[in-house]
């Protein structure tokens, strides 16, 4: 196999590992996007591409369209744990204000 469809084949498997990302399964992979990166990274550095990783993808046309996938669902998973963690900090802050209503109320 080629470079590029090594390549090819490693974003369409960060690709499914992204898309299947759960609660219960993030750890896991996560993990496994991370070895993917590392492996693409290493095809990369084998090119001799002087360039991070993402500038290798997002230059080459071959890779630009899942590449841009890619890091719009990073974000888009960013975003939705930012927004997860704030809904959290409410609800603790909430709770925590109705504990000192019902200490002040005695």
């Amino acid at each position: 196999m080629d470079d590029n469809n090594r390549i090819q084949k490693l974003l369409d498997t960060a690709l499914y590992f992204l898309e299947t990302i759960e609660e219960d399964n993030f750890d896991y992979k996560m993990a496994k996007l991370n070895q993917v990166a590392h492996e693409i990274a290493d095809v990369r550095k084998k090119l001799s591409f002087e360039g991070s990783t993402e500038e290798f993808l997002l230059n080459n046309n071959l890779f630009k369209d899942k590449a841009k996938l890619l890091k719009e669902r990073f974000d888009d998973i960013i975003e939705n744990k930012k927004n997860e963690k704030a809904s959290v900090s409410m609800q603790l802050k909430h709770a925590e204000n109705q504990k000192k209503l019902a200490i002040y109320n005695r």
